[in-house]
């Protein structure tokens, strides 16, 4: 808080709010994800669950039922800026309960609630004093702090189903709209996808149970004229992935939210160390009215006297009687904005299978139990089973066993068998008379001359490749330490004179 010495704000709250999943409808909307109990002011005054179940309130002092946050807990407080400084320093905060069995609202489990891998977590500082206005984002807001960043690895080299990067999002319904020709045409909503620099040749879906594909492409034709949308079944909508922005128009409905899921596939020739971010943005409309414009100018007029104070007649300057005016016809036209409703992000680092894998396996458990518990009418229920298929494709792709996996929220993936103890290091010194590249051009070993024979070494590394061109450039030697004695498999490597 800033301000004067002894300034003073009187029970300030901290709400702390958990989506069910990603999502970029993070909007104040106080009959929506923002539910709260009045204060008695009438203002809010403890948070409740979101509607549709879409957000969670988490507290620092015990679970829904019994919390005592905002009557006596950590997250009312009353702020007073000491003497001769200008700012004072709050702390509030939240135990995010998720995996306690009596974490219970509206009679069922916490867990039971979540639909993905990442739930973004909103913290609204309610203050009477300073309400927070309906419509207004985290991104422009700053009484509300967002966090939002998804994490899905992808596999290199690994099957294709280990390059599928699927993750739940929830979205609300648009707007209704008019046709583009009309006079008040109104844009839909749209999902705006940044892909930055994920390679040329992806594609990308987006799985939208609830919603008719076909109503979502002839949407895009609509207001775009040509798009690039196709399908790929009823209710999902392919996005080839040209580098760029991509538009997704948001159908409207009423009701629940779409439950969702958005998969990128990366093509095979990602490497190891890369790492792709995606930006997803909801867009917008806002309709208003312009400022009027100024009023014309009044002419100029002059009151004739009687000389004795009397009033005759009011005429203008030239003499002439003004005549009565005919107001201007007014024209009623409304202004349109588009803004960003809210956003998440996707990143997508590339790595090795037996990293990606245990973390894999406890998804996979996870959503598994969460599937159990949700009844199928379940707007989520259709969007998990599909999930869970993929996340069991890339657990098989990876090495694993998806069909082995119990429903359990407490599942410990085996640990890896240890591999056989190798032979005794061996040293190949020689010249570099070779270095391998695949029909890409990306570095793939080398074959090491040492007067005896021709060895070949594997190696995808970047810095390996530097080394071996140089030494065989220059003509250096180079020693490389393997296990075993024709192991392909570099321990270490040293460039002697």
């Amino acid at each position: 808080m800033r301000g004067s010495a002894q300034s003073q704000a009187s029970n300030v709250r901290v709400f702390f709010r958990l989506w069910t999943t990603q999502t970029n409808d993070t909007d104040y909307d106080v009959n929506g994800a923002y539910l709260s109990n009045p204060d008695p002011a009438g203002k809010p005054g403890s948070p409740l669950m979101g509607a549709g179940n879409t957000t969670i309130p988490f507290f620092a002092t015990n679970n829904f039922s019994s919390q005592t946050d905002y009557t006596s807990g950590p997250n009312i407080q009353t702020l007073t800026i000491p003497d001769h400084q200008d700012q004072l320093w709050a702390y509030f905060g939240c135990f995010l309960n998720l995996y306690d069995a009596n974490n219970v609202i509206n009679g069922a489990q916490v867990q039971t609630y979540l639909n993905g891998t990442h739930h973004c977590i909103v913290a609204q500082i309610a203050y009477d004093d300073a309400p927070v206005p309906q419509g207004v984002s985290p991104l422009s807001w700053d009484q509300l702090a967002q966090r939002n960043l998804q994490v899905t690895r992808s596999d290199n080299p690994g099957p294709a189903a280990t390059h599928r990067i699927p993750q739940t999002f929830d979205t609300r319904p648009g707007r209704s709209v008019q046709p583009p020709t009309g006079p008040n045409s109104i844009y839909p909503d749209e999902l705006m996808i940044e892909w930055g620099n994920v390679p040329a040749g992806s594609v990308a879906s987006l799985y939208w149970p609830q919603v008719n594909a076909s109503d979502v492409l002839a949407l895009a034709r609509s207001f775009y004229g040509v798009s690039p949308l196709g399908m790929s079944d009823a209710n999902t909508i392919r996005i080839p992935i040209t580098r760029g922005v991509s538009y997704v128009p948001i159908p409207a409905g009423a009701g629940d939210n779409f439950a969702g899921l958005i998969t990128i596939e990366l093509p095979t020739g990602v490497r190891s160390g890369q790492v792709f971010d995606v930006t997803v943005k909801r867009l917008g409309t806002r309709i208003g009215k312009p400022t009027p414009p100024p009023p014309p100018p009044l002419q100029t007029a002059a009151a004739l006297f009687h000389p004795e104070g009397k009033t005759m007649e009011l005429q203008t300057a030239k003499g002439e009687v003004p005549q009565p005016q005919t107001p201007p016809t007014v024209v009623e036209r409304s202004l349109q904005w588009r803004y960003v409703v809210g956003t998440f992000q996707i990143r997508i680092p590339v790595t090795t299978g037996d990293l990606i894998l245990p973390s894999e396996l406890t998804t996979l458990a996870i959503m598994k139990w969460r599937l159990e518990q949700m009844s199928p009418s379940n707007r989520w229920h259709p969007v998990l089973v599909r999930y869970i298929k993929y996340i069991s494709d890339r657990v098989d792709g990876l090495g694993g066993d998806s069909s082995a996996v119990p429903p359990s929220l407490t599942y410990v993936p085996p640990l890896p068998l240890p591999h056989p103890r190798p032979e005794r290091e061996q040293e190949h010194c020689g010249k570099v008379c070779e270095v391998l590249f695949d029909c890409h051009g990306e570095f793939t070993g080398f074959v090491l001359d040492d007067c005896c024979e021709r060895r070949v070494f594997e190696s995808r590394s970047k810095s390996v490749g530097e080394l071996a061109l140089k030494a065989c450039r220059d003509g250096l030697t180079l020693c490389v330490w393997v296990d075993g004695k024709d192991s392909k498999k570099i321990n270490k490597l040293a460039i002697k004179p």
